[in-house]
């Protein structure tokens, strides 16, 4: 789109904005260089500010159209609903992990979780309840693996859908590989455990969170471990006290009369 905006030298042509919908923990200048020369791009945490400066000065691109904008899936918290028992949400994910084994064996951790713990309520928060239209279909859905414990699957170990936003609302530990439901469980005060079980790395997206203090091991969950995420690394990373400085840019620069894009 911006190659053939500059290309059109159009006499009156659009504001051009861009940014990112969710974290960004890979690809970092791949990405930003194909948003390089955009009027603005916005930057969804001081963190990725901070970073996305670097590397277009280094380009020699326009650090100046930078802006602090907020991570777009982090509402106001749903208020809180107590059950009267603690509540562990585990969050699944479509391709982390993507085989059969691993998704089977972390079936069998919450399971056996749920036995250890028979005070606790233990949900698998489905992505789309079974038959609904995914955009990311998920390789051998959680609630297939459940089922298939048969006699063997504790009573509280639970299924449910629905927003992610209400299932936080009744979670006590909010446990994931790496879904971004960790980032709205920090946002919304709730404990969050991002698993270590299959190692920490950038394929399973969790060296997002290194010196986060949520990376744990099922072990010691199992033992009692309800992580809190260090507030210096949330505040950098977009998740508390935000901001969004963006309107009042967007505002200024449409007023403002528009250079040349250069992609």
């Amino acid at each position: 789109v911006l190659q053939l905006l500059a290309a059109a030298r159009l006499e009156q042509r659009p504001l051009v904005l861009t940014g990112y919908v969710g974290v960004v923990y890979e690809n970092l200048v791949d990405g930003l260089l194909l948003r390089a020369g955009s009027d603005l791009i916005g930057a969804n945490s001081p963190a990725d500010l901070e970073q996305f400066a670097v590397v277009l000065t280094s380009v020699g691109a326009r650090p100046e159209s930078l802006v602090r904008t907020q991570l777009p899936f982090l509402d106001d918290p749903v208020p809180r609903t107590r059950t009267g028992r603690f509540t562990v949400t585990f969050a699944g994910q479509p391709g982390v992990p993507a085989n059969r084994g691993e998704r089977q064996y972390l079936v069998q951790r919450l399971a056996d979780h749920a036995r250890r713990h028979p005070e606790r309520d233990v949900l698998v928060k489905l992505r789309n309840l079974p038959g609904e239209v995914a955009t990311h279909p998920e390789p051998f859905p959680y609630d297939e693996l459940i089922r298939g414990l048969g006699t063997q699957r504790p009573a509280n170990l639970k299924v449910i859908g629905g927003l992610m936003s209400k299932a936080l609302s009744r979670t006590d530990l909010l446990v994931t590989v790496s879904s971004t439901a960790a980032v709205e469980a920090v946002h919304a005060g709730v404990s969050a455990a991002v698993l270590t079980d299959f190692g920490v790395r950038e394929s399973m997206g969790n060296t997002y969170f290194l010196d986060s203090g949520l990376l744990a091991s099922f072990d010691e969950l199992d033992q009692g471990l309800v992580p809190t995420a260090d507030r210096a690394w949330a505040r950098r990373r977009g998740m508390i006290d935000l901001a969004d400085d963006l309107p009042a840019r967007v505002a200024r620069a449409v007023a403002e009369p528009r250079a040349e894009l250069r992609p």
